[in-house]
């Protein structure tokens, strides 16, 4: 019944971000993430390797982590590159992952 919950969501989760796009009016991301500069680059980069390192300690963390750089890529991305938009998705996907873990926490 679970896996059930969670592919519901995962296919809610898919229609809202495909609504949003075509609201904002959001450019499709290339394949390759880009770095609105240095600092973003390197920051987010200590952070991956925190979220890593906090998986192995308890997979709820590193989630807490995830949130964290969605909202750090999400802050960056809306203070140096506001025209294109893209940081409504990581406010998004940071959502659902705040979402994720009020869901998750009775079950861990």
């Amino acid at each position: 019944m679970r896996y059930i919950y969670l592919f519901a969501f995962l296919i809610f989760w898919t229609v809202i971000e495909k609504i949003i796009i075509n609201k904002f009016n959001i450019k499709k991301k290339e394949w390759r993430y880009k770095h609105v500069n240095e600092i973003h680059k390197w920051l987010e980069v200590l952070l991956i390797i925190g979220i890593l390192l906090m998986f192995f300690v308890d997979a709820y963390y590193s989630l807490v982590g995830l949130t964290v750089l969605l909202g750090f890529s999400a802050f960056m991305e809306w203070k140096f590159e506001k025209e294109s938009k893209t940081y409504i998705l990581n406010i998004l996907n940071g959502s659902v992952c705040i979402l994720f873990l009020i869901i998750l926490k009775p079950f861990l």
